[in-house]
């Protein structure tokens, strides 16, 4: 028993070291590709494409009503095959929706479309939606069948297609368009890949009909019910820190935030990225088998919290130093924000791949009430800091010990559901 427990230990660290490896190259390639592309464009230019990008993140949240949850929850490949049609067909119908709607404000001349200063790439957002669903439905496909490979592989060709469109089209056409072509180009490769790889677990059409799919939306209503509240707020909470600065503190301070935040977050979500498509695999078909998943959830608990803690460690007593030393003088303050927000960022990279547990329990409306205390709290750490007209310091210090507290309940309630 004991040499049968350190044989699946190690295949599900490999697994995590697999995935791991796709992630880690495709950001790699982007960072080193950065320095290249900023050159060619203006900071205008990122910021029309942050413009896209935030409109189809948004529509996203609703795109197949986050029925593409349920598909690493389907216990037979006859649900799984209704749950990715159902999926995939309401995709479809949602981009063509949106592609109506956006034609309709396009013809009646809404401001919005001068405001957005996107011109016609606004058109191109419902490709991007249902592209990204594709990408989405059929990547937990793939992680249900542990096919990590071809996910990995699937986030380097999209990251070199990115990047090399992006650097094509800048060099021969100096527009900001290039940016616009690079981005679809990289998911649509992704997208490519994925189907490759995906075309053994294909729909077989002996499984559909009307019934099943009935079932499916009604066996796994709670994540358009609660699921689709949970993302919007996540997304509000996540931006609370910028809004109260720039309501009572200065540009300099949300820079220094902003960066510090990004810096530490890049390796965080790595890591809790790789973990977390491991782990939510290996949990529910744990679950599913046995119905439940304890093991595998303190493996991963072990696995997550003692490694990475020396990092946090040397982080927590010399970001300032490091900050400064790596990126100038002037981000020595983002290093001194880092070390208070550390608590919290340690916490975040431990528990967030555990939270998939709410998904697999079915726990969404209790993961949704969690999300409102959330936002309350994190909302009440910076008011806090606004009354007693704290320095930034101390509001920090108080939106850390808010998020601590949401992170350690989560935990406690994560493993609990694992039994």
């Amino acid at each position: 028993m004991r040499l049968k427990n350190k044989i699946n230990l190690s295949s599900y660290i490999k697994d995590i070291l697999t995935s791991l490896t796709g992630t880690t190259l495709s950001q790699l390639i982007t960072i080193c590709m950065a320095p290249i592309l900023t050159r060619i464009y203006q900071p205008a230019d990122y910021g029309l494409l942050g413009v896209y990008m935030s409109i189809t993140a948004i529509l996203f949240v609703f795109v197949n009503f986050q029925y593409s949850q349920a598909i690493l929850l389907t216990e037979s490949k006859e649900e799984e095959d209704n749950v990715v049609l159902l999926c995939f067909s309401t995709s479809v119908i949602f981009s063509l929706l949106i592609g109506l709607i956006i034609l309709i404000f396009h013809f009646f001349e809404f401001s919005f479309f001068t405001s957005a200063k996107l011109k016609y790439w606004l058109f191109f957002i419902p490709v991007s939606i249902f592209l990204n669903s594709g990408n989405t439905i059929l990547s937990k496909v793939l992680n249900k069948y542990k096919r990590y490979k071809g996910l990995s592989f699937s986030l380097v060709v999209a990251a070199i297609t990115t990047v090399s469109c992006s650097l094509g089209f800048g060099l021969i056409y100096h527009s900001y368009e290039g940016l616009f072509v690079g981005f679809l180009m990289g998911q649509f490769s992704r997208l490519l890949i994925l189907y490759i790889y995906s075309r053994k677990y294909k729909i077989e059409r002996c499984n559909i009909n009307k019934k099943a799919i009935l079932n499916g939306i009604k066996k796994y209503k709670k994540f358009p019910l609660f699921s689709i509240p949970t993302e919007f707020l996540y997304g509000w909470t996540d931006q609370l820190p910028i809004y109260f600065f720039n309501t009572y503190a200065s540009t300099t301070v949300i820079g220094h935030f902003n960066y510090g935040k990004r810096m530490v977050s890049l390796p965080i979500t790595l890591v809790t990225g790789a973990v977390g498509r491991v782990f939510s695999q290996k949990a529910a078909e744990h679950y599913n088998n046995t119905g439940e998943c304890k093991k595998v959830f303190m493996d991963t608990l072990k696995m997550l919290a003692f490694p990475i803690l020396p990092f946090f460690v040397i982080l927590g007593i010399f970001a300032p130093d490091i900050f400064g030393f790596v990126f100038g003088n002037k981000w020595i303050t983002a290093g001194e924000y880092v070390q208070i927000l550390l608590p919290m960022f340690y916490l975040k990279a431990v528990v967030s791949p555990l939270s998939y547990m709410f998904i697999i329990k079915g726990k969404q409306d209790e993961d949704m009430i969690l999300h409102i205390v959330s936002f309350v709290l994190v909302a009440f750490s910076f008011y806090l800091g606004y009354l007693l007209k704290s320095e930034v310091n101390t509001t920090l210090s108080f939106f850390s010990f808010s998020y601590c507290l949401i992170y350690i309940y989560t935990l406690i309630r994560s493993y609990q559901f694992s039994k």
